[in-house]
């Protein structure tokens, strides 16, 4: 009788840790497992750029789709959903030829670019904020950032809206340095 409850014990402890374990996970790693994505996207995009005469993908009905062409060469489309975005959502709409929604890809995109654009210019960032570039938990606020030249890197809530305002600013400088006088 007494083998009964330890085993009884054994299992609901077990029980327990499990479900402590997954949220644990859940709390660790919001939107799930996607390890390494914004490294990956940043690799991809860089690659295409080399191939490209310097420039970063261009086109779509937003910039959203402009990432579409990274797929299949570069990337599988999983990454394109970015770290919170909808991985099933993008692969309807992309099989659909729909305009991929925010829904669908949480990817922040800017192109029109090249890669010897001022290494300082971000070219990509999660929308949703507290997420690092690996997909686990970040600081409240902060996003993952990629940069032209590849790197990226976590800007904090403190500095995010000035880290915006310096970023179109940038942008508009660049645009028309390249407009023909």
């Amino acid at each position: 009788m007494g083998s009964k409850k330890h085993i009884v014990r054994f299992l609901a402890i077990l029980v327990l840790l499990t479900a402590v374990c997954a949220a644990a996970y859940r709390l660790l790693f919001p939107f799930g497992p996607r390890p390494c994505y914004l490294p990956m996207v940043m690799q991809a995009l860089v690659m295409y750029a080399e191939d490209n005469d310097g420039y970063f993908p261009t086109g779509g009905r937003n910039a959203r789709e402009a990432l579409l062409k990274l797929y299949p060469d570069y990337i599988t489309y999983e990454f394109l959903a970015g770290l919170s975005g909808d991985k099933k959502l993008l692969k309807k709409q992309m099989l659909a030829g729909v305009e991929i929604t925010e829904d669908a890809s949480s990817w922040v995109y800017w192109p029109g670019f090249r890669n010897d654009d001022p290494a300082d210019l971000a070219i990509i960032w999660e929308r949703s904020p507290g997420v690092n570039a690996i997909s686990g938990r970040a600081p409240s606020g902060s996003h993952a950032v990629g940069f032209v030249n590849g790197r990226f890197a976590q800007v904090s809530a403190k500095k995010w809206f000035e880290f915006l305002k310096e970023q179109e600013l940038l942008r508009r400088k660049i645009r028309e340095a390249r407009v023909p006088e």
